[in-house]
């Protein structure tokens, strides 16, 4: 699940760093809380391929992060 801490640490703005279909993929899994068989269906995509996007989509989410501690 979307936890708290993980919006937080995540940071909800920084998910307009994504592509809109990114973007829409990860607030259907984290948001919404669907699982990867659910969101293909919807989508008429592989399950595969949506583990790949939320994988490559949380890695850019972490480096348009500012470091921590270099907010001062």
């Amino acid at each position: 699940t979307f936890s708290d801490e993980t919006s937080h640490s995540l940071g909800l703005s920084t998910l307009e760093g994504l592509s809109p279909d990114h973007r829409k993929i990860v607030e259907m899994k984290y948001i919404d809380e669907m699982t990867y068989e659910e969101m293909a269906k919807r989508l008429g995509r592989s399950s595969d391929s949506l583990r790949q996007i939320v994988s490559r989509a949380l890695r850019k989410i972490r480096r348009l992060q500012p470091e921590k501690g270099s907010e001062r």
